[in-house]
């Protein structure tokens, strides 16, 4: 899991990745998409940086464009 900008953003070992508002009242799912089909289960977090979201599956990387226009 990790937070940025008010929100978590959750790596599911299925791939899902999740946007979920940091709210104490209650959870709120913002958004979610899967990463491409992979073998196995993804098991390392997430990394934001310079507006880009990094996904690692095993020796696969997957970079988002995450910056708010």
């Amino acid at each position: 899991m990790l937070y940025a900008d008010g929100n978590l953003i959750y790596h599911y070992q299925s791939g899902v990745v999740a946007l979920i508002a940091a709210d104490p009242t209650g959870f709120k799912l913002k958004g979610k998409f899967s990463t491409p089909a992979m073998p196995g289960e993804g098991w390392s977090h997430p990394v934001v940086l310079n507006g880009k979201l990094y996904i690692r599956h095993e020796d696969a990387l997957f970079c988002y464009d995450i910056k708010g226009k």
